[in-house]
């Protein structure tokens, strides 16, 4: 009930819907088709279709334009500072094929990999979504390697904004 307070607000209600919406559905194929359902995979079904509901609602013509927006300019690696750890993060989808894959690369000053971790997935994603994903499977690689400090670098433009800006509370990302 608090949401109908803040600010996103209205996009937390309807992503809320909609995932009601998808379990639902799923139920009724589980209840009357006899057929199985992923939790993960409808979950994903109702953010793309919540996704998809935004970008009609703010009249983004295609996903093309939505690719746009999400990444930056061509970046180059910097070394991070001494004693840090820098951990490179990318998300990649193959929408017809319903493919996404991530991966990260950890690397010392000198640029040295101490660690790299990748791994696909057959399901429908989200370019932020997964983006946020590969992060914050970064993250949890570096947390069990026991580096304390580390530097995150992402080429998605809008997942790096949300995270300097602290937004939690955007109903797609900030579960992630």
């Amino acid at each position: 009930m608090e949401a109908k307070d803040i600010v996103e607000g209205r996009n937390h209600i309807t992503l809320t819907v909609n995932i009601l919406w998808q379990i639902w559905k799923s139920r009724n194929q589980v209840q009357f088709d006899d057929r199985s359902n992923c939790p993960g995979r409808t979950a994903s079904k109702a953010v793309q279709e919540w996704a998809e509901y935004t970008d009609v609602r703010k009249g983004v013509a295609n996903a093309e334009e939505r690719k746009k927006e999400q990444v930056a300019g061509v970046s180059s690696w910097l070394p991070p500072p001494q004693g840090c750890i820098k951990l490179n993060t990318d998300a990649a989808l193959v929408l017809k094929d319903r493919r996404i894959g991530w991966g990260v690369v950890a690397r010392k000053e000198d640029g040295e990999v101490v660690g790299a971790w990748a791994a696909g997935e057959s399901r429908n994603g989200i370019p932020v979504v997964e983006e946020a994903l590969a992060i914050r499977k970064a993250v949890i690689k570096a947390r069990l390697c026991g580096w304390n400090k580390v530097e995150i670098q992402s080429d998605c433009k809008l997942m790096v904004d949300k995270l300097r800006e602290r937004n939690v509370d955007d109903p797609v990302t900030g579960p992630y």
